[in-house]
């Protein structure tokens, strides 16, 4: 039997099961004290709930062979169940869910992006460009056009791309060099601040949730994306009806397939999911279960076919779940081992990997910019080069061979100077 049906307890030499406590137990004691019966309580011999394999095994079997009279643990109603047992009360609805390891992911380098969606930043980028377009229109059209310097107070009429960069500097609340002197303008750049603004306080806000909480990243999120993937294998436990439906692991107990997914994260159960949530809840910092379970149907009790007490105890069940009985004994039940229901606040400092994307981001600008510089020097050489005209060829040469001429005549004169010198002095 699974927790929290049955829990405890200690099986003896013939197979009676003493001692126990649960959900069961509750609702066996409840129905003792309406119905004033006694009971025992005995595990299934191949421990399963019974499925129809050539023969009937579990639970189902021992109730068809009469070792037991009634299947006192909630069993999913289906077709070939139903042709040879009869349900006593359907109390509970049944659900396929899928159990998963909890992996708390560790935090990707684009940390710092994500508050915003890609679509929200490319807003804003469009926005910077809107911007200095609308300012420059305005101030080129407006008979009040113009810039005005902050520091000057020199009138001019700035580029796209100074406007632009205008736009940046507001953004990074560095204040501007150059004010708008038309009204239309101050309103756009006036809007631009306000949005500027707005955005500075949702991002900051965004920023501190995504540094103080941990992220569960699942890797699937269906049944549907289990089997479009071949990461994660699924288990099923052997002699229940979702076994029926879809093949995998053979674990007979929903205690095994919980023990073998806390040593294999790749692995996911899939099994009925009332046991589940109850597993998701006692392991929740280790354990997560899928939203969205796949309904089945309906759980009850069983008893073989044409039994007195069917009608009678059927009718007294729907009672206690219309009057909130077996509500109140699932909460009991299920959620006394919630040991995450209040979590204190980690403190958890910025490490290297959140501010990773500012880190790269400065990097791709340097290296823009080392691009940048080559492609200006590249560009003023051919400028340079370009300006260089065949006239401005023949002068050169014209001018280097008039040069040529004048030092030797002045060669030449310097000869007969000192030619006269020497012979004077003799």
């Amino acid at each position: 039997m699974e927790e929290p049906l049955i829990m405890g307890g200690h099986v003896l030499e013939t197979g009676q099961l003493v001692n126990a406590t649960g959900m069961t137990i509750d609702l066996l004691e409840i129905l003792m004290d309406k119905f004033n019966f006694k009971y025992e309580l005995y595990q299934p011999r191949d421990g399963q709930y019974g499925i129809k394999n050539g023969s009937w095994t579990g639970l189902m079997r021992d109730l068809i062979e009469q070792h037991i009279d009634l299947i006192a643990s909630p069993v999913t109603v289906n077709k070939d169940r139903s042709q040879v047992v009869s349900v006593v009360g359907q109390f509970m609805d049944s659900g396929i869910g899928i159990l998963l390891a909890r992996s708390t992911a560790n935090p990707p380098i684009h940390q710092m992006f994500q508050p915003f969606k890609y679509s929200v930043w490319l807003l804003l980028g469009g926005s910077f460009l809107l911007v200095a377009s609308l300012a420059y229109a305005t101030n080129r059209f407006s008979p009040k056009g113009g810039w005005t310097s902050s520091g000057a107070g020199t009138v001019t009429l700035t580029s796209v791309a100074e406007n632009m960069w205008s736009s940046i500097m507001s953004l990074v609340f560095k204040g501007q060099e150059l004010y708008p002197l038309a009204s239309s303008a101050r309103t756009i750049l006036l809007s631009f601040w306000t949005l500027v603004l707005v955005t500075h306080a949702f991002w900051q806000a965004d920023m501190t949730a995504h540094l103080t909480r941990n992220e569960v990243n699942l890797p699937v999120n269906s049944l549907e994306d289990l089997s479009r993937q071949s990461k994660i294998r699924p288990v099923f436990i052997k002699g229940t009806a979702s076994y029926q439906v879809f093949a995998g692991f053979e674990v007979t107990k929903h205690s095994e397939a919980i023990n073998l997914l806390l040593n294999n994260p790749n692995l996911a159960v899939i099994a009925d999911w009332n046991v589940l949530s109850y597993a998701a809840t006692k392991h929740c910092d280790q354990l997560a279960l899928v939203t969205g379970s796949v309904v089945t149907g309906h759980l009850g009790f069983a008893a073989l076919h044409n039994q007195h007490f069917i009608d009678v105890v059927s009718k007294y069940l729907f009672l206690l779940k219309e009057k909130g009985i077996i509500h109140r004994l699932r909460q009991k039940w299920w959620f006394t081992v919630d040991k995450c229901t209040i979590r204190d606040t980690e403190y958890r400092p910025i490490t290297v990997q959140n501010s990773a994307a500012a880190l790269i981001t400065l990097c791709s600008f340097i290296c823009l910019s080392l691009v940048v510089l080559l492609t200006e020097v590249f560009w003023s050489r051919m400028v340079r080069n370009s300006q260089v005209t065949p006239s401005d060829t023949q002068l050169s040469i014209e001018h280097s061979g008039k040069s040529v001429l004048s030092e030797k005549n002045q060669q030449k004169q310097n000869s007969q100077v000192n030619l006269r010198f020497r012979k004077k002095k003799a």
